[in-house]
């Protein structure tokens, strides 16, 4: 195992054990299954989400998380998906249920992710009509990708720590408690740009 976590590092080596073995069973783990999940889900689906929720902020609102303003009702529903996922989610991880807590907390980063594809911030960008839509949109994303972080601290704690570093999030141990795990507790704060959080990684033959 040292050298899979000089490889690849010990949390995605423990998201990988977590989120394919569970917990009292029997189960099937391989280097081509770890490099998957870490390309598919840690590097694609929650690191590109980090990324570009960052670079959009930078780019599109001089690099600070914007206020959700009055287009942010409209995100409302995602909201209430990210509470219910955390505490579903706690539940979970207090009946020792890991694998089920993290494939409730993925399927909400993938809801995020369908969220950027829906919206295209890209495009508001481009209309100064859609000024408030972008903002809500922004701030939503942050929000979402805060809910996430604290709901997998529990198991990749420095992960989660890192992502409310980049939002510009505190981290202190009273920050981390889930009972903060709201959306509206979303601080509009000055984003951090950073390298990507999983760089991609290659299975040598």
């Amino acid at each position: 195992p040292f050298a899979v976590i000089e490889e690849v590092g010990a949390e995605p080596l423990r998201y990988y054990l977590m989120r394919e073995v569970t917990l009292g069973q029997d189960g099937d783990v391989s280097l081509e299954g770890l490099y998957a999940r870490y390309n598919n889900e840690l590097a694609n689906e929650l690191g590109n989400l980090l990324s570009r929720t960052v670079s959009m902020i930078g780019k599109y609102r001089g690099g600070e998380v914007p206020q959700a303003g009055p287009e942010g009702e409209s995100l409302a529903a995602v909201g209430e998906e990210g509470e219910t996922m955390v505490a579903r989610a706690t539940e979970l991880f207090g009946e020792l249920n890991v694998t089920g807590a993290l494939d409730t907390i993925w399927e909400y980063v993938r809801r995020l992710n369908r969220l950027v594809e829906e919206e295209a911030p890209w495009k508001l960008a481009k209309d100064e009509a859609q000024a408030g839509r972008l903002d809500a949109v922004l701030n939503g994303l942050a929000a979402g990708l805060r809910l996430v972080a604290l709901a997998v601290y529990p198991v990749v704690p420095l992960t989660a720590v890192e992502i409310l570093g980049r939002l510009g999030q505190r981290f202190g141990d009273a920050d981390l408690l889930l009972d903060r795990a709201r959306w509206s507790e979303l601080e509009p704060a000055p984003v951090v740009v950073g390298p990507p959080l999983f760089p991609r990684l290659e299975l040598e033959d």
